[in-house]
């Protein structure tokens, strides 16, 4: 079996950046909605072939996306905080074992 290190503190680091990058998005999307754009906006032509629902539909994928994007970096950002922990703790529990045998850990 192949030894894999990991650094916690860099996956901890990267889970942050995730976490940042779904708060962007959030900020994103809050920004870019915007409601009550009426018919009339879009004037008499727009009214005739529908362009105010046309981007209505258009706006609500776009938020859908939005809030895919940031819950999958947020559940990205908890599992990696996982991984750290669960890597932090083999780590933690294997040098307690090696000085209880009395081993160098160096």
């Amino acid at each position: 079996m192949a030894d894999i290190s990991i650094d916690p503190e860099w996956v901890t680091d990267y889970a942050r950046r995730l976490e940042r990058a779904s708060e962007d998005l959030g900020e994103v999307g809050q920004s870019v909605h915007v409601d009550g754009v009426g018919a009339e906006t879009f004037g008499e032509l727009g009214v005739e072939v529908g362009t105010d629902t046309a981007y209505a539909e258009v706006r609500d994928h776009l938020d859908t996306q939005l809030a895919r994007g940031r819950e999958v970096l947020l559940a990205a950002s908890v599992a990696l905080r996982n991984v750290a922990r669960v890597h932090l703790a083999h780590d933690e529990d294997s040098a307690a074992e090696l000085n209880r045998s009395g081993a160098d850990p160096a």
